[in-house]
C-alpha cells in the first residue's frame, strides 16, 4: 500500500470518528454539506474521489478548523501538512486529466 493510499484511509477514518463524535448521522451531514445520493458514503468508503473542496465543505459541516483536522491528521505542523496534502491533490487531478 502506497503512503498515499495509507494518508487517505487515515483521513476517511478519522472522519468517520468525527461525524461519530458529533452525533450526527451521515445523512444529517451529508444534508448540512447540501450533498445528495449517497455521496458522502462514497467518500469515506474510497468509492468516489474525496476533493478538495469536499473536505472542506465537511470539515465546515463539523465545525472543525482545517489546520486542527490536519494537525490531528498527520501530528504537529498541520497547516504545513495541510498545503502539502492539497499540493498531492492536485498533482494528483493534473495527472488524471492528462
Amino acid at each position: 500500500m502506497r503512503n498515499t493510499d495509507r494518508d487517505l484511509e487515515k483521513l476517511r477514518f478519522l472522519l468517520r470518528h468525527l461525524i461519530a463524535e458529533r452525533g450526527k448521522t451521515q445523512a444529517e451531514i451529508q444534508r448540512l454539506c447540501g450533498w445528495g445520493g449517497g455521496a458522502l458514503s462514497q467518500m469515506l468508503n474510497g468509492r468516489k474521489s474525496l476533493k478538495v473542496e469536499a473536505l472542506l465543505t465537511l470539515l465546515g459541516a463539523l465545525d472543525v478548523d482545517p489546520g486542527r483536522f490536519f494537525a490531528q491528521l498527520y501530528g504537529t505542523g498541520g497547516t504545513v501538512n495541510a498545503y502539502r496534502f492539497i499540493d498531492g491533490a492536485a498533482a494528483r487531478s493534473r495527472s488524471e486529466v492528462n
